[in-house]
């Protein structure tokens, strides 16, 4: 299975976007990234409805569109960034060539440029010196004028939401793709995690054969291929687990759904029960009152009596009882 991949990250500082800038434009290298492929990255400009890529090569600044989107006036504790990180599933950029890349980058940009409007996107890139080409699009939450994130991606529902419309828009041009298990409780490892354990392989934290030499050059390359190689299979093991955990919540919640309706059956068993024991109490009483004339007469007789106490109740405010 391929999906469609869409994750969000709140930013309350824009201090905090810059430095998420300079991972971008490879200003800060993760250890992941390899330095012969970079010049496949694609930076974007976003002007008059259009994104443009930007020269290899050069860079631009992003600090003068945030500072004309950002209000003045916004809460100390405002989420004034988010970041979208789109992807795919690693299997399904096996054999894609460059044009396919770029018709879903831009196929991508067309969703979030209709969803948030080109003006409230401050930076777009296209990384494509990684495991997977994958982009990262940083907008400000603005609506009405003011800083709103929690109107756009506050609570599950709108986050689901938001998920059915991206996997909709790209399942147009993209029809392979499938979206990810909605109501799925797995969690997702961060980027930092992912860097972290990488920076692990290069680093004394995990311990090298004590031979010197280019034993221990090799041994780290190994290494290094071994983290590539897995990392596909580990997000594959991710998808079989999300779609094991959403059937098994199916089949109990079908299960529950089958006593509940047992349960009612039974009710309805038992109210017709009753309700036929009613039914030969009238007939049993209609059959005396055919068969009895002298009883139905001092029937109505008492019946009369009952009433007449009734009225004279109501009029005294005297309970005869």
């Amino acid at each position: 299975m391929s999906y469609a991949i869409m994750r969000i990250k709140k930013y309350h500082s824009p201090g905090h976007m810059t430095s998420n800038r300079k991972h971008c434009t490879r200003e800060s290298l993760p250890k992941n990234a390899d330095p012969d492929r970079q010049k496949m990255n694609v930076d974007f400009i976003s002007s008059g409805g259009k994104f443009i890529p930007v020269p290899e090569g050069k860079t631009y600044d992003t600090a003068e569109k945030l500072a004309k989107v950002l209000p003045e006036k916004r809460r100390k504790n405002a989420v004034v960034g988010v970041e979208f990180m789109i992807t795919s599933s690693p299997e399904w950029w096996k054999n894609k060539d460059q044009k396919t890349v770029m018709e879903w980058t831009y196929h991508a940009l067309d969703w979030l440029q209709k969803k948030h409007g080109s003006e409230k996107i401050i930076s777009a890139t296209l990384h494509q010196d990684e495991t997977s080409p994958h982009l990262h699009v940083m907008t400000v939450p603005v609506v009405d004028g003011k800083l709103n994130a929690r109107s756009m991606y506050s609570g599950r529902e709108k986050l689901s939401a938001l998920q059915d419309d991206f996997f909709e828009h790209m399942a147009k041009k993209f029809p392979d793709l499938e979206r990810g298990i909605k109501g799925s409780k797995a969690k997702h490892t961060t980027v930092r995690q992912f860097y972290q354990a990488i920076e692990a392989v290069n680093s004394d934290k995990i311990k090298q054969p004590t031979k010197s030499g280019p034993m221990d050059i090799g041994y780290t390359k190994r290494l290094e291929t071994f983290v590539d190689q897995i990392k596909p299979l580990v997000v594959s093991t991710g998808v079989l687990e999300e779609k094991r955990r959403s059937e098994r919540a199916t089949g109990v919640k079908l299960e529950r759904e089958l006593i509940k309706a047992q349960k009612d059956a039974l009710k309805l068993k038992e109210g017709l029960k009753e309700g036929q024991e009613a039914l030969k109490k009238v007939e049993r009483v209609e059959k005396v009152f055919t068969e009895r004339p002298d009883v139905y007469k001092t029937y109505l007789a008492a019946r009369d009596d009952i009433q007449k106490q009734e009225v004279s109740k109501k009029r005294s405010g005297v309970d005869l009882d």
